[in-house]
């Protein structure tokens, strides 16, 4: 688009003028001296700017404004170093639900107000923490009562995701939890054909001495071949974000037989400090290759 000539200008409003008949006046801007037209229209005397006329004409807009939607880590990593200067600043929110980090570009000049300037702060890029499609699934189902069918229709669609682990670590947090670790073959089998039956037997305790009668209910669960011993402890091995590193997520299990329904309760163990983890990863990642300065909040309306 070309130009405005100052004789433009001055043609514009006085072709305006010969219609409207209204006033122009200047104020001179306090920080910059420079004079600023304001228009002074006839109906009501309102103030009214006619800097967004005059911006129609611009060759290059005054600031760069406005806000770009990042897909990835890396192009946002890109994008950082294209438009950071020295005082950038990103800002890192670790909601579980939608993680983000929002570089400002024109963010206030660092230092107390005597010696640094105040910028717009309208210059950003948004980046949403993509996660994984497995992280999204297992949650979906963390905590939740799920019947035999459900329980065995998930881990089908999701067995991959189960993975065989061993080591020391493991041994005592199986041992922490007072618990059976299962694999996958074993989850599976488990999810397949299990029918569980109770059995219930009465003892009698009496105590001679006062004559007193104790009564104990044995309750014991059994499938068509013998006692269950079902493994209550089980791993995934699952990114949190989409390319991100993968988790070994400890995962509790435990059963409920009700009125002669199972019912299966699956349970990520500590699953928060995984998740913070991996997002502080994301972060130390983006600020070691931007070298720019992230804060874990928000930024300024």
């Amino acid at each position: 688009m070309p130009s405005m000539e100052t004789g433009d200008v001055a043609e514009l409003i006085s072709e305006i003028r010969s219609l409207d008949a209204f006033e122009t006046i200047t104020v001179p801007d306090p920080a910059t001296a420079q004079d600023v037209p304001f228009a002074v229209l006839p109906s009501s005397k309102k103030i009214e700017s006619l800097v967004p006329i005059f911006e129609a004409f611009r060759g290059a807009p005054v600031r760069r404004k406005g806000e770009a939607k990042i897909r990835d880590r890396a192009s946002f990593i890109a994008h950082v170093d294209a438009f950071k200067d020295d005082h950038s600043a990103i800002f890192a929110v670790p909601d579980r639900e939608n993680p983000r980090l929002l570089a400002v570009y024109d963010y206030n000049e660092k230092g107390g107000i005597a010696v640094a300037k105040p910028r717009f702060g309208q210059h950003r890029a948004l980046y949403r923490c993509a996660l994984s499609e497995q992280w999204k699934a297992w949650q979906e189902v963390n905590g939740e009562d799920l019947s035999q069918p459900e329980f065995a229709a998930f881990l089908e669609d999701h067995i991959e995701d189960v993975c065989l682990v061993d080591g020391p670590h493991i041994a005592e947090l199986a041992q922490l939890l007072e618990a059976k670790v299962g694999g996958p073959s074993t989850m599976l089998k488990l999810s397949r054909g299990l029918q569980v039956t109770a059995t219930t037997t009465v003892h009698n305790a009496v105590t001679l001495a006062t004559g007193e009668v104790q009564v104990v209910f044995t309750e014991q669960h059994k499938d068509g071949n013998g006692p269950i011993t079902t493994p209550n402890l089980f791993f995934l091995n699952i990114p949190v974000f989409e390319g991100g590193d993968a988790y070994q997520v400890a995962v509790r299990l435990r059963y409920r037989l009700n009125a002669g329904r199972l019912s299966w309760s699956i349970v990520l163990y500590r699953d928060d400090k995984i998740f913070d983890d991996a997002f502080k990863g994301v972060v130390d990642k983006v600020k070691e290759s931007t070298d720019v300065a992230v804060y874990l909040g928000e930024p300024e309306a």
